[in-house]
This record gives structure tokens, sequence and C-alpha cells, in this order.
């Protein structure tokens, strides 16, 4: 008899929760390993223990948590034919205080070139007009690479944090060696430009560079979203 989609899902979330514990260096023994997630996500080894081995799904919230945990988008755990959580769904962590949100990636985004499976995905809720149409309670999206090192793309957006704020960067040039940014101000409308070095390959923004200038984060703005009590304010 072959096994129903539930069977397959239960299968599948199992062997690849296990997959990805064994990536963290959980215990290898059953007991162990139930307990080692159980703390981790503040739930009973019980129910963990039943997940482990296939006999049940966690609910939204935990599954959430077990993403967080386990440094894993939704998709990784679904595939294709779990149509309310596709491979395209990306877990979004707020930098600062807030709850981590859920979206799904549209399929040009999925595919971009400054998009990987394995990219952080983080956003912040804009406090004051930002420039490039963001406006204040406006959430602004972006991902990071997994290995910490921003591409210099022509005519894309940035997300960056440095003096204790967020600021919105366009870069509208590469050169060998360097790139040039715009930034709107918050306080008249004009543009401003920064030069941000290049690593020796040319592509990357040189690390060494944006933490000699304070720049602790720097990610590709992939969307914006806006909520109905913005826009009737507007």
């Amino acid at each position: 008899m072959s096994p129903t989609a539930s069977q397959t899902l239960l299968k599948r979330f199992a062997h690849r929760l296990n997959r990805a514990l064994d990536a963290l260096g959980a215990p290898a023994l059953p007991l162990d390993r139930a307990r080692f997630l159980g703390n981790a996500i503040e739930h009973d080894a019980g129910n963990v223990s039943a997940m482990l081995t296939g006999f049940l799904m966690p609910d939204w919230d935990t599954f959430l948590k077990i993403c967080a945990v386990t440094n894993q988008q939704p998709g990784y755990f679904l595939n294709d034919s779990i149509t309310q959580y596709p491979p395209e769904t990306r877990l979004v962590k707020p930098l600062g205080t807030g709850e981590n949100i859920v979206i799904r990636v549209p399929t040009p985004y999925s595919k971009a070139p400054f998009t990987e499976p394995d990219d952080e995905w983080s956003y912040v809720v804009a406090k004051h007009r930002m420039g490039f149409g963001v406006e204040p309670g406006d959430y602004v999206i972006n991902c990071t690479p997994a290995e910490g090192s921003v591409s210099a793309i022509p005519n894309r957006l940035y997300l960056m944090w440095a003096a204790s704020k967020f600021e919105i960067l366009k870069c509208v040039d590469v050169h060998p060696g360097r790139s040039t940014f715009t930034s709107m101000s918050s306080s008249n409308g004009g543009c401003m430009s920064k030069i941000l070095p290049l690593d020796a390959e040319g592509q990357r923004l040189k690390p060494d560079y944006m933490k000699e200038a304070g720049i602790e984060h720097l990610g590709v703005i992939a969307m914006t979203t806006r909520s109905a009590k913005v826009m009737l304010n507007l």
C-alpha cells in the first residue's frame, strides 16, 4: 500500500529535521536528541520525540521555532506538493525587536542572482520616510548572504545599519575596486553619495572596510510591504 500524503510529509519532515540537528551537532541518542531540541524550542520532549520519528507534525508556532533553532527556511522541511508551505517560503527575522514573519517570495525574486536558499532574511519597520518611496510603518525586507559578504549590484537597493540608524542606499555604479551608492536625506530629500570599496575580485563589498566604517548590517532589499493602516494615512 502506498503511503498517504500526510505520511509522506511526516516522514520527510522527520528526516530533514534529524539532518538539520546532525549539522548542529545534536546528540545522536534518540532520547538525548529529543531533550536537546525540546529545551531549545521550550517544548515537551515526548512530542519532540514523536516529531523526530515521523509520528507528529508541529503546530505553526513550534514549526517557526524549529526553523529558527536549526537556521533553516520553512521550505527546507517541505516540498512543492505542500501548497500552503511552498519551497519559496522564507522565515524573516526582525532587526531588533519584533516577531518573526513568514513570506512567500515571488518566483522572480526567489531565482534572482542576489538570493540563495541559505541567505538570511530580515526586516525593519520604517520609523520615518527613508526615501525611494518607503514610508513610516513600511516593512523593509532584505537578505544577506550566508557567508556574510554582499555583492554590489547596480540599480539595487540596500538596507544599511550604521551609526545607530537604518538607511536605504542605491547602488548606482560599479568600477574596478569601488562602488558608488546614493542615499536620500530624510530631512530635505536630497541625495548623498557614498563610495564603498570592493574586494580583490571586484564584485563584493570589502568586509574589512565595512567593519572599520562601523557598518553592522548591509543587505539587499528584496521587497517592502505596507499595511492597510499605513495606506489609509497616506
